[in-house]
């Protein structure tokens, strides 16, 4: 493949796992920077791409520390890995957070199913839990399925570089895309791996 058909298959790819749960690519690396300057990743899962203007969605409850970090520093680094396909795709740009309050948020609620809504129902992330013994089920009790619809944010990163790198037993591939405020690729070139 060219860089050309690089780049278009990257994010064709990633197109295509958004709605299959058994993708190893959908179960993404976000990295970001806490308030004392450290490295924080944690895996968040891919549920949206737009090819054309170069976004990842992922969702997040804004009470979580991730949110804080993305508030405070934008820029996040998205790691994707596939050992099937021995393929690793790294994403650098800046996040974007729509909270509770915004129509993005809100749509995109509505289109949750009731599981994933239930998941916003807890605690805040991170707060001690009390399980009680080892075989009781913890159960999140709710009066209204909206009442998680206060913690529940979306998170769009829009992509200024991406990071191709496909292993192989000899010869191991890797490109660089760089793209500028409009989403536009600037740049393609082959780099050493």
């Amino acid at each position: 493949m060219n860089l050309l058909e690089i780049e278009e298959n990257a994010w064709s790819t990633l197109d295509g796992i958004v709605g299959d749960p058994k993708s190893a690519l959908r179960n993404m690396n976000l990295c970001s920077v806490d308030q004392l300057g450290r490295p924080q990743a944690r895996i968040v899962i891919l549920r949206s791409v737009d090819r054309t203007s170069r976004t990842l969605e992922f969702h997040t409850d804004v009470r979580s520390s991730k949110w804080q970090q993305l508030s405070s520093n934008p820029t996040v680094t998205v790691l994707g890995y596939c050992s099937i396909q021995r393929l690793q795709l790294r994403f650098m740009g800046k996040a974007e957070l729509f909270s509770p309050a915004t129509s993005a948020a809100n749509e995109t609620w509505q289109s949750l199913p009731h599981w994933t809504r239930s998941t916003y129902q807890g605690g805040p992330p991170g707060d001690e839990l009390a399980f009680g013994d080892e075989d009781t089920d913890v159960h999140i009790e709710t009066t209204t399925i909206e009442t998680g619809q206060d913690q529940f944010g979306v998170i769009k990163v829009t992509v200024s570089s991406l990071d191709w790198f496909q292993l192989q037993r000899q010869n191991n591939k890797r490109a660089e895309f760089t793209y500028d405020q409009e989403s536009t690729q600037v740049s393609a070139r082959w780099i050493n791996p």
